[in-house]
């Protein structure tokens, strides 16, 4: 955790949206609100902007919210297992990215992933 408040330049008690303050112009009260809040990010992804904003008691936040949530990177993990032999498995994995890339938050990286 001690490295991760360095690396992404926010505390572990912080809303994981806070990675993101310096992109969107939002309020510092609202990630206050957001930190307090019982709701993971998985459970605000699936909400309406109207309805973060009535959680927040601040409409216009809702849409920014809703906005930062689209270019939070998430993923999607889909695995397949299917035995060859009695000792074999072939494990086919698909990752699908659901989120909207943004190379002013995502900064450049390589085009190129490689897995060993």
């Amino acid at each position: 955790n001690f490295v991760k408040s360095f690396d992404l330049k926010m505390w572990p008690t912080e809303h994981p949206l806070y990675q993101l303050h310096g992109h969107f112009n939002i309020n510092q009260e609202i990630f206050k609100k957001l930190s307090l809040s019982p709701f993971s990010i998985d459970r605000l992804y699936e909400m309406s902007s109207s309805e973060i904003g009535d959680m927040l008691h601040h409409q216009a936040a809702g849409l920014v919210v809703k906005k930062m949530l689209s270019s939070f990177p998430r993923l999607e993990l889909y695995a397949h297992v299917q035995p060859l032999t009695r000792s074999v498995l072939q494990i086919s994995v698909t990752f699908t990215p659901h989120f909207n890339w943004n190379p002013s938050i995502m900064c450049y990286g390589s085009d190129i992933w490689i897995f060993w």
